[in-house]
């Protein structure tokens, strides 16, 4: 359980760090 619940914290973080590399290309753009 422990293991599931960090892989999903993991997935969202890769997630919100793509949203942020999104935000800042399109800043830099």
């Amino acid at each position: 359980v422990i293991f599931r619940d960090c892989a999903k914290d993991e997935k969202e973080f890769l997630i919100e760090n793509l949203e942020s590399l999104k935000s800042q290309l399109k800043k830099f753009k």
